[in-house]
């Protein structure tokens, strides 16, 4: 596969210029969806202007120390998928990457201790050997687990492979809508209809969306960043 693509095929959630570009990268695979990830040369250049060029971003990239999700980078083509983190500890900035009510990915600044928590939304579960049970969450990502208390739809916030709290998809969780008409709404659960749920926003407005389209992202208030 080509490490680029034409401008007109990139997604439209990429916060890039709508002229003046005919190729750009192609995102190395980050288990999120292409229209929900970002290489990290759009990052530095287009979100965060940190750099004017690729060969800026690959300087960056070597004589900084620049993690994803808690691992170092290297390649310029590396992505971030959505809700997983950037980090640059040497210049103290960390990010988390979400999307806008526009529909447009974005660079949340969050703190030195969210950086290494990523919520992973649980899509399936796995029986394993031994009585162990994995959790087959958004993204690519799997957690191990030896106890099951888990249903498809919760959240398991997830550090060093394992999961250190878990909101469950209930009435009055706090969620964060990922796609649909009310994309980058914050909103609480009212019922649970099957796959539809009804939710109401902060400014009091009721709605119903498909339940595929909520990560919860907290217990009964949020408990991470995930709007500017």
């Amino acid at each position: 596969m080509a490490d680029h693509l034409k401008r007109l095929a990139a997604p439209n959630t990429w916060p890039i210029k709508t002229k003046g570009i005919t190729y750009i990268t192609r995102p190395a695979g980050a288990g999120s969806s292409m229209s929900h990830s970002v290489p990290l040369v759009i990052a530095f250049k287009e979100m965060l202007g940190l750099a004017t060029s690729t060969k800026e971003v690959k300087k960056i990239l070597h004589h900084q120390e620049v993690f994803v999700d808690g691992n170092r980078v290297y390649d310029h083509d590396a992505s971030v998928g959505f809700m997983g983190t950037l980090s640059i500890p040497k210049l103290k900035l960390y990010y988390r990457l979400s999307i806008t009510q526009k529909n447009m990915l974005t660079l949340v600044p969050i703190t030195d201790k969210e950086a290494a928590k990523r919520p992973c939304r649980v899509e399936g579960k796995t029986d394993l050997a031994k009585g162990k049970i994995q959790l087959n969450c958004s993204d690519g990502v799997n957690v191990i687990i030896a106890k099951d208390e888990y249903k498809t739809a919760d959240t398991v916030l997830v550090e060093n492979k394992k999961v250190v709290e878990h909101y469950s998809f209930k009435k009055g969780c706090p969620i964060f809508l990922m796609k649909g008409a009310h994309v980058g709404h914050l909103a609480t659960v009212e019922a649970v209809q099957g796959k539809t749920v009804t939710l109401k926003a902060d400014d009091g407005k009721v709605f119903e969306t498909a339940r595929k389209y909520c990560l919860v992202v907290g217990k009964e208030k949020p408990s991470i960043s995930v709007k500017a």
